[in-house]
Formats: structure tokens, sequence, C-alpha cells
């Protein structure tokens, strides 16, 4: 085992169900950061216009909750996609390993919230291009953040309301867009939540959009 996965082992984990709110947008945070050990976690905000929008989605090895470090406000709800486990650092314990490595910590801290912040960048591109290119980028992105393997992976979907939450689009035009994938053997549903995807389908259909 190597020195930082025997470091993590030594965290608390919390482990929670799917729909699972674990902070609201504005709220003063708990003193503590959390890493993702396993699962699939939405970052969603209420617009000014009152609309609501998943404005990122975070997956294994990345780090969320920096604002309590920072003694600010959380900017979005968190909420579990997926079953979760999430490791706990306090900001407190986070403090004194920085001052004993401050080097090594500083970049092992940059590395975790750098794909954070990918993974809002890339929910912002989920808005540009037609509304079947939209799905097929989630569906990859799901696959990658899942860790799914093989030539067939099963991966699993958000609902209809929250994919067009991801991708600006009605859940109407959601819903004929799968039904599409389905059609061309992308996606094949396996239950109302998961799917299996034709890795190379979906290359394919990437490829000529």
């Amino acid at each position: 085992m190597s020195r930082k996965n025997a470091a993590l082992g030594r965290l608390p984990c919390l482990a929670l169900g799917p729909d699972h709110h674990v902070w609201s947008q504005g709220a003063a945070p708990r003193g503590e950061l959390l890493f993702v050990r396993q699962g699939i976690l939405r970052l969603e905000r209420v617009t000014a216009a009152g609309e609501r929008r998943i404005v990122g989605l975070a997956g294994r090895g990345m780090l969320l909750g920096l604002e309590a470090w920072l003694g600010q406000t959380h900017a979005d709800d968190l909420v579990s996609c997926t079953e979760v486990r999430l490791l706990r650092l306090r900001c407190g314990d986070a403090d004194r390993a920085m001052r004993r490595q401050p080097q090594r910590y500083t970049r092992l801290l940059r590395h975790w919230q750098q794909g954070l912040s990918e993974a809002q960048a890339w929910s912002a591109e989920l808005l540009r291009g037609c509304a079947r290119q939209r799905t097929l980028q989630l569906i990859q992105r799901l696959l990658l953040l899942s860790a799914a393997r093989g030539s067939h992976p099963t991966v699993w979907l958000p609902r209809r309301h929250d994919m067009g939450a991801m991708l600006g689009l009605t859940e109407e035009t959601v819903s004929r867009q799968i039904s599409g994938l389905r059609r061309d053997g992308i996606v094949k549903a396996l239950d109302p939540r998961n799917a299996q995807v034709d890795i190379a389908a979906l290359a394919r259909a990437l490829a000529a959009t």
C-alpha cells in the first residue's frame, strides 16, 4: 500500500445513499474537506432567475469543500447521485499536515482540486453543440467518473430531468436522445438508472458529431 493510500485509509469514512444532500448552497462549512473514494455526486445551484442548474459532477479521487478551509460559505448544493463513500479530513488536520510537509501536501491538494475544476469546466462544455452531441459527451463523462472498464461497461444514468439540467435541454428532448442512442446500439438500458455502453459505438458517434 502506498503512503498516500495508507494515510487515506486512516480517515473517517462517510457512506451515503443516492439523493442525499451533503450540504446546501450558502450554508456554513463544517470545518472539513471531503475526498471522494467511491461514487458520483453533483454540484447544483439555483440561479437568480430561480432555475436549478447542475454545474458539476464529482467522482473518485476528487476533493470537495475547499471553501471550508477558506472560511467561505458553500457556493453550491452537493448531492449524492449514487451510493458514495467520502473520506473526511478536518481542516485543522490539513493545516498541521501542510506545516509538516508543505510542498508535498500543496501538490496533493492542487491535484485533487484540479479534478473538480475540470469537472466544472466540462459541465460548461455540455451546454455547447446539438442535443445529440451534448448527450454523447455526458455519457462519456459518466464513464470516466465511474472508472468503468471493458468494451461494454455499465454506467449510472441520471434521471431525465437531471440530465436536462446538466445539458440545458428539456426533459422531453433528453428522453428522445436516449431513445435514439438505444436504437443505435450505443446504450442498452439495464434498469431505469443503469445502462450498458458500447464503447466503440460511442466513440464512432462522438467522432461523427
